[in-house]
């Protein structure tokens, strides 16, 4: 699952980890619904169980988290809110964010300006006080004309 931040306080240290791509890596692949179908034959992770090649970003989060870094997940999806924290808790990740959003939840998608909006309005940050990690060349343009760094 591709994990996109917004973040506060952070300035140039959430630019750094936008820098290092935080993201977990590895059996990540979902299906429209939400479901982990797994990479080249790998299994799915069963749920409860932590993937090994999802420790850095972990480690990450939780350094954002202990800076008291707000983060979000702003998620393209089929699935509600409920079914995305569980499966960032089943990575063990849940608990580093403040609002998980998705877009079935929204109705809006990235790149649309109204998807960035609303991610902010529920952490309560300024854009000017925050940034986007993403993975698709039209969510950053997207991000980047809503003035998000």
């Amino acid at each position: 699952m591709q994990v996109e931040l917004l973040g506060d306080r952070g300035g140039d240290h959430v630019r750094e980890h936008t820098r290092r791509r935080v993201r977990p890596r590895g059996n990540d692949v979902l299906d429209d619904a939400g479901e982990d179908v797994g990479v080249g034959g790998n299994r799915p992770e069963l749920p409860g169980r932590h993937h090994p090649d999802h420790d850095p970003a972990r480690h990450e989060l939780a350094e954002l988290h202990r800076r008291g870094i707000k983060l979000a997940v702003l998620s393209d999806t089929e699935s509600r809110e409920a079914k995305v924290r569980e499966r960032l808790a089943a990575m063990g990740i849940e608990r580093y964010f403040v609002a998980v959003l998705t877009s079935i939840d929204l109705g809006y998608v990235k790149p649309m300006q109204e998807a960035f909006a609303a991610a902010l309005a529920r952490i309560g940050v300024d854009k000017r006080e925050a940034a986007f990690v993403g993975h698709d060349e039209d969510e950053l343009t997207g991000a980047k004309g809503f003035g998000l760094t």
